[in-house]
């Protein structure tokens, strides 16, 4: 089903479960169990990408982000056999999508980050988003460690789009930085900050830098209480409930590691 926002999200999650596979050793060369699964998932995500754009069909800007980040971590662990070979291309393609979509809007808190760019579907606005943002610099890293050559200025602007999208005085990331979002009753989105702290930190920022510092208190400090639907204010400003939020939480704790992971490794795990 095509949704008129999303495209089709099946582009993105079927990315996602490639990478978990991915992460647990099974490639489309590895002979494991699933190693067949993941290499039918990853020729199907190439079957649906524009030849033209390089884009992954009519997925959002989260489900090419999201795709480009497994084909590039299928890359790097294939790249010594015939099927790395085949990803070459069709992961370049879709890195200079990601490329020319940097920076929506030329001013300074806009133009290192990425925001709702999708073919055939309809922008929602034209602000940096740092949810957005942190698909494309995931990918983008995943890439490099992979092999690949990136322009020099990408991953510096993009580091510094995320330091001015820091509010040192909530201690968390803003989602964008439209007015009318900072204004609401809502002027973050949870996932936002610990997504934001684990790419500065991939960006070579220190884990014990300020800002990721407070970013991990902000997290653990709204770390899971259970499983069930919460209401929309705890669920916003209380993370609870928030499988997006906690995705971000573990990996951005996993990375900091030390006091920050247990705690919230602890709350996760009952």
């Amino acid at each position: 089903v095509l949704n008129d926002k999303y495209g089709f999200t099946y582009i993105g999650k079927t990315s996602l479960c490639a990478l978990a596979f991915l992460g647990a050793g099974h490639t489309p060369t590895s002979e494991t169990e699933h190693s067949d699964v993941v290499k039918r998932a990853i020729d199907r995500l190439l079957e649906v990408q524009d030849a033209e754009t390089g884009a992954f069909g009519s997925s959002s800007c989260y489900g090419h982000g999201i795709t480009t980040y497994a084909i590039a971590e299928c890359y790097g662990f294939t790249k010594s056999t015939p099927y790395g070979d085949t990803l070459l291309g069709p992961l370049s393609d879709s890195l200079t999508w990601i490329l020319a979509n940097q920076g929506p809007r030329r001013d300074l808190l806009n133009r290192g980050g990425w925001g709702y760019f999708s073919p055939g579907l309809q922008a929602e606005d034209s602000y940096a988003r740092v949810s957005v943002s942190s698909w494309m610099i995931r990918a983008l890293h995943s890439a490099i460690l992979a092999g690949l050559e990136l322009p020099g200025d990408v991953m510096p602007a993009a580091k510094q789009y995320l330091e001015l999208s820091f509010d040192r005085q909530s201690g968390w990331f803003r989602y964008n930085n439209d007015p009318n979002r900072l204004q609401s009753a809502w002027p973050t989105l949870p996932a936002s900050t610990p997504a934001g702290a684990l790419c500065l930190m991939l960006l070579g920022t220190s884990p014990e830098d300020q800002m990721v510092s407070a970013a991990v208190d902000y997290t653990v400090a709204r770390s899971p209480k259970n499983y069930t639907r919460h209401p929309d204010d705890d669920f916003v400003l209380g993370g609870q409930g928030n499988v997006y939020f906690w995705y971000y939480g573990s990996l951005c704790c996993f990375r900091k590691g030390g006091e920050a992971w247990d705690r919230w490794n602890a709350q996760l795990s009952t």
